[in-house]
């Protein structure tokens, strides 16, 4: 059967979905191509032939989030209704770092013409269907990014907040891979004053010896928010914060960025990297996420 045949055919959808799967197209191509939300289209791929998502086993991404996107427009109250429209709740406030539960548009002085939509606490896969949403509904607005804006994920800590140990590894495990993901991010996010490298002087030293995250905040960042990953974020919200990404309305590039900051902590809580490059890339990422992060690497590579 074609593609089309598939799509058109009198099969369920989930035996639509598992056809799609073997034409080679992801999860985020089959849920376009059937218009269905990513998280039905996530749950028939997971116990799809029992097929594993990663190399350490099933990853099950049920870890609370928030996100932060940086956006262009010229009309707050179009884009608040934009997003309303998707039966998605969305307010317009002052500057204000309240949590809320729900999405709000902020001014921001660091984005150059636009504003910064911010998401309640979600989580897992309804968490992500609302961002589907948002996405959907910044795009059909007309918002757009330009380089002064960024795309900010935060992630729940309640399992790890009181172990050192786990900071410690999530601190140097970023450090350690962070020209990898520099090579994925365009170069307004490589080198930027509000997302700093985490490589400073001596830095394996000082993140190996630190005995409380406040200590290890002090040693690295000296305890400004400004640096690619983020745990001042942690004494406001309970959350760890990770900065680099660039500014995007797009889900697929959303979504990825969530499950590879969310693989990162994951395997924080277990292992500490002493390399970076590929294999250790390899203990993070299932062939999805390898694939779109390959592709990611030679755009910029042949600009």
């Amino acid at each position: 059967m074609t593609i089309e045949e598939i799509i058109q055919s009198n099969l369920s959808k989930s035996d639509k979905m598992r056809r799609l799967f073997d034409e080679g197209k992801t999860r985020t191509e089959v849920a376009r191509l059937l218009g269905v939300g990513y998280g039905f289209v996530q749950n028939v791929y997971a116990k799809y032939n029992n097929r594993p998502l990663s190399p350490e086993g099933d990853f099950v991404f049920d870890r609370t989030f928030g996100i932060e996107l940086e956006i262009i427009h010229g009309n707050k109250v179009l884009l608040r209704n934009a997003i309303r429209a998707k039966g998605i709740a969305c307010e317009i406030e002052g500057y204000n770092h309240n949590r809320r539960t729900h999405w709000k548009i902020v001014s921001d002085a660091s984005v150059s013409g636009g504003y910064e939509l911010v998401s309640p606490v979600l989580k897992g896969q309804s968490g992500l269907e609302q961002v589907r949403l948002v996405s959907e509904a910044l795009a059909e607005a007309g918002a757009g990014i330009n380089k002064t804006c960024g795309f900010h994920a935060h992630f729940g800590t309640d399992d790890f907040k009181d172990k050192i140990s786990v900071w410690r590894n999530l601190y140097i495990n970023y450090a350690t891979l962070e020209s990898d993901i520099d090579s994925f991010m365009p170069p307004s996010r490589r080198h930027n004053r509000f997302c700093k490298s985490l490589k400073v002087r001596n830095w394996r030293e000082k993140m190996q010896n630190a005995q409380s995250l406040i200590e290890l905040e002090k040693a690295v960042t000296e305890r400004s928010r400004y640096f690619k990953l983020n745990s001042q974020s942690y004494w406001r919200h309970g959350t760890v914060e990770f900065r680099q990404h660039s500014g995007t309305i797009e889900f697929e590039k959303i979504k990825n960025w969530l499950f590879f900051c969310a693989r990162l902590i994951n395997l924080s809580k277990a292992e500490r990297l002493t390399c970076g490059g590929q294999r250790a890339l390899a203990k993070l990422l299932d062939n999805e996420l390898a694939i779109f992060y390959k592709q990611r690497k030679l755009k910029f590579e042949r600009r």
